[in-house]
């Protein structure tokens, strides 16, 4: 094969790829203006989003205790932001940075993980779990819950459906602040403009990296 044919196999797999990601893209808005259809306007706008899950969470499932952590904005920190049946002031754990464990731990698991001593003044009959709040790779938060220890039953169930509800979590944060950014733009024409620029900039991003890859390739046939 030569290096002319590598060039323009290597070129057309770029710009398939790059075609690819914007389709993924539409697609992806496409869902999101779908699933944002399904949950009631009224949450998105609300500040206290985060005391509803939480609520939604205590009626549902038979947790004893529990902790909600929002994701700082550009950092792998995070802060408490809602408790049940604690305090905020519970949390053992100070350094709230997602990259290191038990964190880190949860996200390469993708579920709850047990933990021990995470929070403070947990009774002796009480486990401790973690389990993050994701969606499209994004994190979003942590949730952090107790439950009443037992030999008579298996806790396998339980931790089933609070893999299932931190996932709904994690897609209901994703949408919600997705549904804040394009309001944003919607009420701010110059947001909305920069918001254009950004991803002009992307693309120009993408097609200098394309220049660059075909220079390289082009080094690469003249030594052929």
């Amino acid at each position: 094969m030569t290096a002319g044919v590598i060039s323009l196999i290597f070129a057309m797999v770029i710009h398939a790829r790059y075609d690819r990601m914007e389709e993924m893209q539409i697609l992806l808005e496409r869902s999101g203006r779908s699933q944002a259809g399904r949950i009631p306007e009224s949450f998105f706008r609300s500040k206290e989003h985060w005391m509803q899950i939480a609520n939604m969470v205590n009626q549902t499932l038979n947790t004893r205790r529990s902790i909600f952590f929002e994701k700082i904005e550009g950092e792998s920190r995070l802060k408490e932001i809602v408790s049940l049946n604690m305090s905020l002031q519970d949390v053992r754990e100070r350094r709230r940075d997602f990259l290191r464990n038990p964190y880190a731990r949860a996200i390469n698991q993708n579920g709850p993980v047990r933990v021990v001593e995470f929070l403070s003044s947990i009774p002796e009959d009480e486990e401790e779990f973690l389990v993050p709040l994701s969606f499209l790779g994004n994190i979003l938060g942590f949730w952090s819950f107790t439950i009443q220890k037992s030999d008579q039953t298996d806790d396998t169930a339980m931790l089933q459906a609070a893999e299932k509800f931190a996932v709904q979590i994690g897609e209901i944060l994703y949408r919600r602040k997705a549904w804040l950014e394009q309001e944003s733009e919607r009420l701010h024409p110059v947001r909305r403009f920069l918001g254009f620029a950004a991803r002009q900039r992307q693309t120009e991003q993408i097609g200098a990296f394309i220049d660059m890859l075909s220079a390289n390739l082009s080094l690469l046939e003249s030594a052929f």
